[in-house]
C-alpha cells in the first residue's frame, strides 16, 4: 500500500493521555497500529528502579505492579513556566516530583535511577513518546519517517508550541507544521474519507456502541422506544450523505486527557479552505480531572482526607488507575466498582459508584464546565 511513498510524512497526535500516528497513503490517511495491534499508545513512561531502562506506551502497562516510577501527563507542563499559579495546581495532581530549573525557571522532573537523582525535561520525556510512534510506524511500513506534522491544543502559546517542536527535534525529527487539535480534526471532518467513526473503528466499539443504543431504546416508551433508535441510527447517514456540501460550518467539540477545546470553523469542500470561525479553550480541564474527582471521592468516602500526604504514590497511582478505569466502563453501564486491596495500613478501597452519582454529584461542576462556553463559542462566530 505504501510502496510507491518515499520520504513519508506522518501526522502524530501527541495527546495527554494517548498518542497515535497517521500516514496519508495517496487516497486516505491510514493510522499506523503499534506492536499489539491498538491504534493509539498511552503517552506514559515507566522508569524501573536501580536501571537506565524505561519504556514507553503499551511495552509499560505490564510494569505497573513493579516498584517503579510512572511518568504521565507530560502534555500539561511543557512549556510552562515553573511559577504559573495554575502549573502548581497540576502538580499536585500528579504522582512525580517536579521542580524548578534554576536557569530556565522551567520545571523538570526528578527521579531517582540506580539510587541517583537523574533529571527530565518535558521535552525530553515527550521525545520518548515520540520516537516510540515513528519506530512503530516505521517497522511497519519499512520506510524512514523524518518529518512529521503534530497536533497541539488551540490554547497552546507560543512557548509551548516552540516546546513541542523542541521535543521533535531530540527525537530527529523535522517538524513540517503545527497544526491546531480543532483544526485537525475539521479538515478529517471536511476532506477525509472515512468520517464516520462507527464504521471505521474497531469492532469492538461498533459492538459496544449497538448494545448501548439498544439498551437505551428499552428504556424508552412503546413505539418511540423503535423511531428514536431508527433515528439515531439513520442520523449517522445523513452526516455521510450531507458531508460533502459545498459549504460548511462544523463545530469541534474536543474533551482530551488534559485540554478541552471548542472551535466552529467553516469549511468550503470545493475549495478546499477552512477559517476558523471561533474558539474558546479550557486547558485545566480534561479526563485526568474526572478520574482526579473520582479517587478524591474514594478518599473522602474512606475517611482518607486527612492522610492522603502519608499514602506513598505507588498507591495513589493503583487507585488512580482504578478510577480510570471505572470511568471507561461508566461510558456503557450504568454500574462500577473501584476496588484497590492492601491500599494503605492493611485498609482496602471498595466502593461502588452509579452513573447518576458520577454525573450528578462527584464530577458535576466539570461537566457544567463543558457545557458554559457554548453561547460565547456560537456569539464569536456570529451564528
Amino acid at each position: 500500500m505504501f510502496d510507491s511513498l518515499d520520504d513519508i510524512p506522518a501526522g502524530i497526535d501527541l495527546g495527554t493521555t494517548n498518542s497515535c500516528i497517521g500516514v496519508w497513503d495517496g487516497n486516505s490517511v491510514k493510522i499506523i497500529p503499534n506492536r499489539i495491534g491498538e491504534r493509539t499508545s498511552p503517552s506514559t513512561l515507566y522508569f524501573l528502579n536501580n536501571s537506565e531502562e524505561y519504556l514507553v506506551g503499551e511495552q509499560s502497562m505490564k510494569y505497573l505492579q513493579l516498584q517503579c516510577q510512572k511518568i504521565y501527563s507530560v502534555k500539561r507542563i511543557i512549556g510552562r513556566d515553573f511559577n504559573d499559579p495554575k502549573l502548581a495546581e497540576e502538580i499536585k495532581l500528579l504522582n512525580y516530583d517536579i521542580i524548578s530549573d534554576n536557569q530556565t525557571k522551567k520545571p523538570i522532573i526528578s527521579l531517582i535511577q540506580n539510587e541517583k537523582k537523574k533529571l527530565f525535561t518535558p521535552e525530553t520525556l515527550s521525545s520518548y513518546v515520540l520516537k516510540k510512534l515513528v519506530n512503530d510506524a516505521e517497522k511497519l511500513l519499512m520506510k524512514p519517517i523524518k518529518k512529521v506534522v503534530i497536533t497541539v491544543p488551540a490554547y497552546f502559546d507560543d512557548a509551548q508550541r516552540c516546546a513541542t517542536i523542541d521535543a521533535a527535534k531530540l527525537a530527529n525529527l523535522e517538524v513540517i507544521r503545527i497544526i491546531n487539535e480543532p483544526t485537525a480534526a475539521a479538515l478529517s471532518y471536511g476532506f477525509g474519507q472515512s468520517f464516520c467513526p462507527f464504521k471505521t473503528e474497531a469492532p469492538t466499539f461498533s459492538k459496544l456502541f449497538k448494545e448501548n443504543r439498544e439498551k437505551r431504546a428499552k428504556r424508552e416508551k412503546g413505539s418511540n422506544s423503535l423511531n428514536n433508535t431508527n433515528e439515531v441510527k439513520n442520523s449517522f447517514c445523513l452526516i455521510e450523505e450531507n458531508r460533502m456540501n459545498e459549504n460548511k460550518n462544523v463545530m469541534v467539540f474536543d474533551l482530551g486527557g488534559g485540554t478541552f477545546d471548542l472551535a466552529i470553523l467553516k469549511i468550503n469542500l470545493q475549495k478546499k479552505e477552512y477559517e476558523v470561525k471561533s474558539k474558546i479553550s479550557d486547558k485545566y480541564l480534561g479526563g485526568d480531572d474526572f478520574d482526579n474527582k473520582l479517587l478524591e471521592h474514594c478518599l473522602h468516602v474512606h475517611g482518607l482526607d486527612e492522610v492522603k500526604e502519608q499514602i506513598d504514590k505507588k498507591s495513589l497511582e493503583r487507585l488512580r488507575i482504578a478510577c480510570q478505569q471505572a470511568k471507561k466502563i461508566l461510558s456503557i453501564r450504568n454500574e462500577a466498582d473501584i476496588q484497590v486491596d492492601n491500599f494503605i495500613n492493611e485498609r482496602d478501597i471498595h466502593l461502588r459508584i452509579a452513573r447518576d452519582k458520577f454525573e450528578n454529584e462527584i464530577c458535576n461542576d466539570l461537566f457544567d464546565r463543558l457545557s458554559q462556553p457554548f453561547n460565547e463559542l456560537l456569539d464569536g462566530a456570529n451564528l
